[in-house]
C-alpha cells in the first residue's frame, strides 16, 4: 500500500494506528515506515497517532491531522473503519478526498462499500488463514509437536478511487 502511494507522488504522510499494544497494529506500522525507509521519505512525528481501530477515533485524528495548512497528503488508516473517520472528516473540514488528501485503509471491510469515492485498501487471506491455523491444530492434537510457528501470507491490494496521482506541482 505505501509503496502504491509512492509511486504516486507522495511524500507527506499522516498514520493513524491501532492500538498501541496491538500487535497487528504494530505489524502494519513497521510495514509502513520500511517502505518509506527504503524510499528515503522521513515520517513526521506529529502525522502519527492512534484511531484506537475505531470509526469516531479515527474521525477525530484525522480532523487533527487536516486541520493544518501542510497537512498530510495522504493519510493510511490501520483499517477500514478508521478510514471512513478519515473520510467524514476531510468532509466536514471542506476537504475532498482524493483532491485534497488520498486515504487508504486496511482489511476491505464490508464497511466501504457504502462511501464515496471507495477507499483504497488490503484485504487480508482470511480464508487462507483459517487454514493454516486448524492445520496447526490438527498437528498439534495429534501429537506432532509444531513448536512456535510464525507464517506470513501474502495479502492483496484492492485499488478504489481514494487515492489521487500527483504531480509535481501538486507535491
Amino acid at each position: 500500500m505505501t509503496k502504491m502511494l509512492i509511486e504516486n507522488g507522495h511524500r507527506e504522510f499522516g498514520v493513524i494506528n491501532g492500538l498501541k499494544e496491538s500487535e497487528p497494529a504494530a505489524l502494519r506500522y513497521n510495514g509502513f515506515l520500511k517502505a518509506l525507509n527504503e524510499a528515503g521519505i522521513t515520517m513526521k512525528e506529529e502525522n502519527i497517532t492512534c484511531g484506537n481501530w475505531k470509526y469516531r477515533e479515527g474521525k477525530e485524528a484525522a480532523k487533527k491531522l487536516l486541520n493544518k495548512n501542510d497537512h498530510p497528503t495522504a493519510i493510511m488508516a490501520m483499517n477500514d473503519d478508521m478510514a471512513v473517520g478519515v473520510c467524514d472528516a476531510a468532509r466536514e473540514l471542506g476537504l475532498k478526498v482524493p483532491d485534497d488528501v488520498s486515504v487508504t485503509g486496511f482489511d476491505n471491510s464490508d464497511i466501504i462499500q457504502y462511501v464515496t469515492p471507495r477507499i483504497t485498501t488490503v484485504e487480508r487471506p482470511l480464508q487462507e488463514m483459517g487454514y493454516r491455523a486448524m492445520e496447526l491444530l490438527l498437528e498439534n492434537v495429534s501429537g506432532v509437536s509444531v513448536g512456535d510457528v510464525s507464517i506470513t501470507l501474502p495479502c492483496t491490494l484492492i485499488e478504489g478511487e481514494s487515492v489521487k496521482k500527483l504531480n509535481q506541482e501538486n507535491r
